[in-house]
């Protein structure tokens, strides 16, 4: 291991590597990253295999670069942060502050949120590349401008992206978050044809804010057939909002106003209702 007491300065252009053999041990609130820092110390060797809590300033990246078990992602502040799962999914082990690029492997982040600066960015999500964000652990994205934010989220075994199209008029300390529940929504009261897949949205910060969400499932999310499914919003009260059918895989949910929402799939059929009558004396 390589105890700091001074200080930490990786200079740009340098690689400090300390493969699967050596954990950085350290109680230094800031360390000055510039270059790469690379870690390949697996969760079964130690679940701290760099300091936790820390700021890692400077505008280089702390690369997880495992090959043989998986590895903790331990809680702070990067600039940019790289997620190898070559060997098996990552488990976040505390909040994390991304203000650069996150280059994703695959991690869980169970209880704890992921924050994403203003200027942060993923890189490489996709089937293998994603985080599992089925926990009480969500994503919030800083948003400053109307724009899009991608959500790489998905269960242990599916890659079920969000991404949400922003706008508004004026944003203070903005904010959209999101979170992937894998089962009917509690309020869908279908007895067919929905999805057991939900998205929970939430903004905040943003001056009459209105946004166009779009969702990917899997087919065994399905109850009934998705030819009879519509994309749904529900912002916490009936009715449900029912927008058009699903297309492909694809939920879309455009003109939310809603702060808090989730996005569903129920069906398109309206409900019936079936009246007996009995007999009056």
């Amino acid at each position: 291991d390589v105890t700091i007491n001074n200080g930490l300065l990786v200079n740009s252009g340098t690689i400090m590597d300390f493969t699967s053999s050596f954990r950085l041990i350290g109680s230094l609130p800031t360390y000055t990253v510039s270059g790469t820092l690379r870690t390949g110390v697996p969760t079964a060797t130690s679940a701290l295999p760099i300091p936790s809590g820390a700021t890692w300033a400077g505008s280089g990246t702390i690369a997880y670069t495992a090959t043989t078990g998986a590895q903790t992602i331990v809680s702070g502040t990067f600039n940019n942060l790289t997620l190898s799962n070559t060997s098996g999914t990552n488990t976040v082990g505390g909040t994390l502050t991304v203000n650069g690029i996150f280059a994703l492997g695959k991690a869980t982040l169970g209880s704890f949120n992921l924050n994403m600066g203003t200027a942060a960015s993923f890189t490489g999500a996709g089937s293998s590349n994603y985080l599992i964000a089925t926990g009480t652990g969500r994503i919030l994205r800083s948003i400053a401008a109307n724009g899009t934010l991608n959500f790489p989220v998905g269960d242990v075994s599916n890659y079920t992206p969000l991404s949400l199209n922003v706008s508004g008029t004026a944003y203070t300390s903005a904010v959209a978050d999101v979170a992937l529940i894998a089962a009917k929504h509690p309020n869908n009261v279908n007895t067919d044809n929905y999805l057991n897949r939900y998205w929970s949205v939430s903004l905040s910060g943003i001056t009459d804010p209105s946004y166009n969400a779009n969702a990917t499932f899997v087919p065994a999310d399905v109850t009934g057939l998705s030819a009879n499914v519509s994309s749904a919003v529900y912002t916490g009260s009936l009715p449900w909002l029912r927008l058009a059918p699903v297309s492909g895989n694809t939920i879309t949910a455009n003109g939310i106003t809603a702060t808090n929402a989730a996005v569903t799939g129920i069906s398109s059929f309206n409900p019936t209702v079936n009246v007996t009558p009995s007999s009056i004396t």
